[in-house]
């Protein structure tokens, strides 16, 4: 060793010292924050939350469960026969602050007339909960440019959409919740849902952008990527998938857990929680042993199900078996 390399070697020590001092107290911190029932959680009461895809599904059972929590809900969906729905069902609960406002997602003139509505009457949301999302189960041999485009533009670029119309003004005011419901098929492509899994990879490196770019410069805006295991919702309609060990999780459940972690602030939530052992996993493992643990629990290629669900949707949107707006897991 050169005397010369010998300061480089301290000036190292020096500089990453303090990074693994800091990596070892939050790996304990974030170990009993997963474990700890009773760790703190922050209070939304009052706070305007922006709900997208809330006509049916995980968007509706969001809305209610939310609403618990005291939010000023407004609900975004272009089906407004499945807002007014979700509307009534709130108010007959006792949920009275809530907003219902038809958007086409996948129109970008659409959500800025929106967004300027929403800030004009209520203000900047603090929450924003980007739940709306469609199926995009098509193999490599059927899914042509216009269903990649078309799924792409409903689970990856709406999102962008709605949170570039607000960031700039949470950043200004350095606060708000960004949250976005991606899917396990955002950390594990599957075959046979090509286009949806390239969508969901595409939210989850997104949501993570945003929360390095916010924590560089020093912004509270908080980031939580949701990514559920199988969830029956209307997008699994029809799917015929019984796996004991990794059986498909119920809304209620999953909202549920949402709602937890949205209130601890964490960055990541997994449905159910040992689902984190796939990205784990992929890290460690070789490609020959990954595949055959996810073979096992049934992730590496299209239930039994998606196909009959997707040719039913193509009767009722057309030959590309999609809608052509917003609709909700």
């Amino acid at each position: 060793m050169s005397g010369a390399s010998i300061p480089r070697i301290i000036e190292g020590v020096q500089y990453y010292t303090p990074y693994l001092i800091q990596m070892f107290v939050y790996f304990w911190i974030d170990f009993f924050k997963a474990i700890s029932p009773v760790w703190p959680r922050k209070s939304i009461k009052g706070q305007l939350m922006l709900i997208t895809g809330a006509g049916s599904g995980m968007g509706r059972e969001s809305a209610k469960q939310f609403a618990h929590q005291g939010v000023r809900l407004i609900l975004w969906d272009v089906n407004e026969e499945g807002l007014n729905e979700t509307k009534e069902i709130l108010l007959q609960n006792g949920h009275e602050n809530v907003q219902i406002m038809r958007v086409n997602l996948g129109d970008h003139d659409d959500v800025k007339r929106a967004g300027a509505e929403v800030r004009d009457k209520f203000g900047v949301p603090d929450l924003i909960f980007n739940n709306a999302g469609i199926n995009g189960a098509f193999s490599l041999t059927e899914c042509d440019m216009d269903k990649y485009d078309n799924t792409m533009n409903i689970n990856s670029r709406a999102i962008v959409t709605v949170v570039n119309e607000f960031l700039n003004d949470m950043i200004e005011r350095n606060s708000g919740h960004l949250i976005t419901l991606t899917s396990i098929a955002g950390y594990q492509g599957a075959g046979g849902l090509i286009a949806y899994s390239m969508s969901k990879f595409a939210a989850v490196g997104y949501m993570e952008s945003v929360r390095n770019e916010m924590k560089s410069k020093k912004v509270d805006v908080k980031c939580t990527t949701i990514a559920p295991y199988y969830v029956k919702t209307p997008l699994t309609r029809g799917v015929e998938y019984d796996n004991y060990w990794a059986p498909m999780c119920e809304p209620e459940y999953v909202v549920s857990q949402i709602v937890e972690g949205v209130l601890r602030e964490s960055e990541e939530i997994f449905i159910p929680k040992w689902s984190w052992v796939y990205v784990v996993l992929k890290g460690v493992l070789s490609t020959r042993v990954m595949d055959l643990f996810t073979e096992a629990f049934e992730v590496h290629t299209l239930p039994i199900g998606f196909e009959r669900f997707r040719q039913q949707q193509a009767k009722l949107n057309g030959e590309n078996g999609l809608p052509t707006n917003g609709a909700s897991h």
